[in-house]
């Protein structure tokens, strides 16, 4: 860790389905890895829905392996190690939870199955979503709504309609960065291009998920505490 930091405990949190901040009364560093819900449940078997909006001791939720490399991570020499560190961790776990699913009973739907190439060059989470409902639909016995559905809240916590939700968000974001389009959002444009009724939707949803109105964060974007919808965007 850099000089006159304080070691903070590694925590694991699941899904956020409304908005959270962090309050630091002096610098800090962190670092956070992120995981989609269902490939966490894929490497870990851990059950993601008690896990919504919460954050746990990663000490109490893993096993030791994983916890070895939290610590690793925590106590190695720059940001660039900790990523060698994770890497070199996940990739035979990864490769291994393709491996089991690919030869499972398909009528098993405890385990999301791999994705897709698609969903891997995507990294988006309206592609994601996207691709649970498509995996969720063909994996699996029963494939009515509410059996999709039921796979698709075993795997990732939420229903389909609050990842479709989360996805058309951040094709807002995305679309309304200046530095990325050059050019001021329309909102009324973007709530018609990102699937939302009309541009009162777009806001009362954007607010529910971000806290802010589309202008407030528009304006705040270059605060330095706004820094991850900047890295995100």
């Amino acid at each position: 860790m850099p000089d006159k930091c304080t070691s903070l405990p590694v925590v694991f949190s699941g899904p956020h389905t409304r908005p959270s901040f962090s309050d630091n009364g002096n610098e800090v560093h962190f670092f956070t890895l992120l995981i989609y819900p269902d490939a966490i449940q894929a490497l870990t078997g851990l059950e993601i829905r008690p896990h919504i909006n919460c954050y746990s001791p990663f000490a109490s939720l893993f096993d030791s392996d994983w916890q070895d490399m939290a610590h690793a991570v925590l106590t190695a020499s720059d940001d660039g190690a900790r990523v060698r560190l994770i890497e070199e961790f996940l990739g035979p776990r990864w490769a291994a939870a393709q491996s089991a699913t690919a030869t499972q009973n398909h009528d098993s739907v405890t385990t999301a199955p791999p994705y897709s190439a698609a969903m891997a060059r995507a990294h988006r989470l309206a592609a994601w979503s996207s691709d649970v409902a498509l995996r969720a639909t063909v994996q699996g016995r029963g494939q009515s709504e509410r059996q999709v559905d039921r796979r698709i809240k075993s795997w990732t916590g939420q229903t389909l309609r609050q990842l479709r939700g989360l996805g058309r968000i951040e094709e807002v974001l995305l679309a309304a960065n200046p530095v990325a389009s050059g050019v001021a959002p329309a909102w009324s444009k973007l709530a018609a291009d990102s699937g939302f009724s009309d541009q009162p939707h777009l806001c009362r949803e954007f607010r529910r998920y971000t806290g802010f109105s589309p202008d407030e964060l528009k304006r705040c974007l270059d605060h330095e505490s706004f820094w991850v919808y900047r890295i995100w965007a």
